[in-house]
């Protein structure tokens, strides 16, 4: 590295994004990116870590380029007159509180508009670098967005610290003008679902103390059960409601048509364009033009075909399924084990409960393992847009982790002590009462991944960083060259964050355990509700205190993820009959019915209270009428907008030619502006202007 470099300053306010080269790294690379950074027009700022042993880049742009991709990204502004509209160079004395310095615009869409120019290919103004394979391959070691220290403070005291009596009561304006809304969407979900719980949370408490007192198996579960069954429902259109509203409060609705392709798609060039990402063949329109005009301008775009993708899925799916297979082998020697432990007098009692926190290990290695594999086989599917990449690695892993938790509690609750395994005979539970095993198993299992999700998600990464700094420290101490670390190298030792996939899915395996296994642990939302109240603060704490800043994302719901809650749903009706009319000691004497007739009445019930929910789904509206309202509102001001620049403007309706579509490749809509937006967003910064 440089001898002459000057070290690490201790803020870096002024610089969106950091890039951290090694001393693995060569020279040449750094050179290399550097280059295509200036080319980019990004501002780097070479500085050395303390130690000598890093290289980091400080980047940033100028104001004139912060508005030319402002308006590109189509960011969105406060006018005079109170409304957003998309930024524009032109008509920029339109918009509230304006300045020409780069502070007009927020720390998140600063970040946003470095990270365009840092991945975006040259032909779009870009430096074309992936980060995730530049740093597969050693180019360079990091790349992340800097922490605004003062939003920072603000987030801290006003999210982190707030009151424990608001916990559920928090206003994300800070959190989305930070995060963005990818980000946002997941806290305001999470708070959503955590006040729900409340609800659930109140019976399932009173029912658990009975449930010690006379055992969980008695006649008040199926009751519970109905009840749980209605909530869950009615918990899941309530958050579709919750989030049209907060659509229409953020003005988001367009944002899916604006995503950008994968720096790392690779594709064939092809002449077309993707509209709300379907390939439109321009092939033959090409052919037919070029004929007549031989300067025609066609676009063309990376392309894949969908035999190669659909080929490679298929590759993914036995992966999976030869996994699922490891799953079932490592749940039958759990059953060994528990075999073997109650035929011992000494450990009979205690059986259930280590054979509990046995499953919980196992099924957390298991998970972390195949998460690792199913990230790999996504990112080999080549996908087109992030949230492509994202859909296929959230099926394929979360498909395997609903049979991981759940298969061992689906083994207590219906064959164990039934039906034969591969020739060999199931031990029954302790005095037939699989209910009350299930209860223990499933508390323990319940406990044991809040104690370990905890622990990964605050502790080891914190844990991590202090080492990393305190090793440093120390080699400089021998030295007798001791530098305090600077904010970025100490934000360089921090985890990385990569998405909200871990969050998501940790809580959807707890609606899972919630409702899939109701009849058998109804303290499960108490726990729930409880651990929620404290996630709040510690995934915040996560993010602010123990990560490095996340790349800025947008988003407009949780994604498939919702439709992971529908099944899970749907499929809590079906565990849950067959725990009362199967598997419940307590319903069996009291009906006193033949098997087959109960197994007859758990499908009618089923029927029933499925018919019951789906009634209930549609019924219950997804948008709120004020919402709507509001919707239609902001439609008859742009239609009068429309009408009134076309008064002022009869010779200029022609600037609305191609505004507005949904196209995502290939259009223009000024000399060196790619993209488009919305007609309604340019009529109003015109007339604003005017």
């Amino acid at each position: 590295m440089d001898e002459s470099m000057p070290i690490l300053p201790e803020t870096s306010t002024e610089h969106e994004y950091c890039m951290v080269f090694s001393l693995k790294q060569t020279e040449d690379h750094a050179t290399e990116i550097e280059k295509r950074l200036h080319d980019a027009k990004v501002v780097v700022q070479r500085s050395e870590s303390r130690d000598h042993d890093e290289t980091f880049f400080f980047l940033t742009t100028k104001p004139k380029v912060f508005e030319k991709y402002a308006e590109i990204l189509g960011v969105k502004k406060m006018l005079l007159k109170g409304s957003l509209a998309s930024f524009r160079r032109k008509q920029k004395d339109a918009f509230q509180d304006y300045h020409p310095e780069s502070s007009y615009f927020t720390s998140y869409e600063r970040s946003l508009i470095l990270l365009h120019l840092i991945q975006a290919p040259p032909s779009r103004g870009g430096a074309g670098i992936d980060i995730g394979k530049s740093i597969q391959r050693g180019v360079f070691s990091m790349c992340f967005p800097l922490h605004d220290p003062k939003e920072k403070g603000d987030l801290l005291r006003g999210w982190v610290r707030r009151p424990w009596f608001k916990s559920l009561s928090q206003d994300f304006s800070l959190v989305r003008a930070y995060y963005g809304e990818y980000i946002t969407i997941y806290f305001a979900w999470l708070q959503h679902y955590t006040r729900w719980l409340a609800i659930p949370a109140a019976p399932g408490f009173v029912l658990g103390i009975v449930g010690f007192a006379i055992g969980f198996d008695n006649v008040i579960v199926p009751f519970y059960c109905l009840f749980i069954a209605m909530w869950a429902t009615l918990y899941l259109e309530s958050w579709k409601r919750q989030n049209s509203t907060l659509i229409c409060e953020w003005d988001v609705r367009d944002m899916k048509s604006q995503e950008r392709v994968r720096p790392s798609f690779v594709g064939e060039k092809r002449y077309g364009v993707y509209v709300n990402g379907t390939f439109l063949n321009l092939q033959q329109k090409y052919l037919e033009e070029s004929r007549d005009n031989p300067d025609v301008k066609v676009p063309r775009v990376d392309w894949s075909s969908s035999s190669r993708k659909w080929a490679r899925y298929s590759a993914g799916f036995s992966v999976l399924v030869g996994f699922l297979g490891i799953v079932i082998a490592a749940t039958l020697g759990l059953v060994t084990v528990r075999i073997l432990l109650n035929t011992n007098s000494a450990t009979t009692s205690w059986a259930a409960l280590i054979g509990g926190i046995l499953n919980a290990v196992v099924i957390l290695i298991l998970n972390t393992v195949y998460s690792k594999i199913a990230s790999f086989l996504t990112e080999w599917e080549n996908h087109r847009t992030e949230s492509d990449w994202e859909r296929s690695f959230i099926i394929k892993s979360f498909l395997f982790q609903f049979v991981n938790s759940y298969i061992s509690l689906i083994y207590t609750a219906f064959v164990k002590g039934r039906f034969s395994l591969f020739g060999l005979p199931t031990t029954p539970c302790h005095d037939g009462n699989c209910i009350g095993e299930m209860a223990t198993l499933l508390g323990t299992i319940f406990l044991t991944n809040i104690f370990v999700g905890q622990s990964q998600e605050i502790a080891i990464p914190w844990i991590k960083s202090k080492i990393c700094l305190y090793m440093e420290d120390r080699a400089m101490r021998k030295r007798s060259e001791f530098i305090e670390a600077s904010r970025a190298e100490r934000e360089s030792k921090l985890a990385y964050y990569e998405s909200t996939f871990d969050d998501y899915n940790e809580m959807a395996i707890q609606f899972g355990y919630v409702t899939l296994f109701a009849a058998a642990f109804p303290w499960a939302p108490v726990m729930a509700l409880a651990n929620n109240i404290v996630e709040l603060r510690t995934d915040a704490l996560k993010l602010l205190t123990g990560m490095q800043r996340a790349h800025p994302k947008g988003a407009v719901d949780i994604g498939i993820w919702l439709s992971i809650l529908e099944i899970i749903n749907y499929a809590a009706v079906l565990t849950n009959t067959g725990l009362i009319f199967l598997t419940s000691l307590k319903v069996q004497q009291f009906l006193k019915w033949e098997y087959s007739d109960l197994f007859l009445a758990a499908m009618v019930a089923e029927h029933v209270i499925l018919i019951i929910k789906w009634s209930l789904s549609q019924i219950i509206p997804d948008t709120p009428s004020l919402v709507l309202q509001k919707d239609a509102l902001r439609a008859y001001n742009h239609q009068k907008l429309i009408e009134e620049y076309a008064s002022k403007n009869p010779d200029g309706m022609a600037d609305l030619m191609g505004l507005g579509s949904n196209i995502d490749e290939g259009e223009f809509i000024d000399d060196d502006v790619e993209e488009t937006i919305s007609k309604q967003d340019y009529i109003a910064v015109q007339l604003e202007h005017q």
